[in-house]
């Protein structure tokens, strides 16, 4: 279930030539204070640089609690 304030995207980009599979892909998840443009989760994964799909835990920590402004 997604919150109001809760955004998901997934990005696949320069798909190979020989199947479906992407070269690099990303996963991201926020989650914004109520009525705040202030993260309080954030999730992004990447995938398709390694062997297995990697989790930016650091980053991650280090945008919780920051202001993001947001334009359309």
């Amino acid at each position: 279930m997604n919150a109001q304030n809760e955004y998901f995207e997934g990005y696949k980009q320069s798909p190979r030539r020989e199947d479906d599979i992407a070269t690099v892909n990303a996963g991201i998840r926020v989650l914004f204070e109520d009525f705040h443009p202030v993260i309080k989760d954030i999730v992004m994964c990447f995938g398709g640089m390694a062997p297995t799909t990697r989790v930016a835990k650091m980053t991650a920590k280090q945008l919780i609690g920051r202001f993001v402004l947001i334009t359309t």
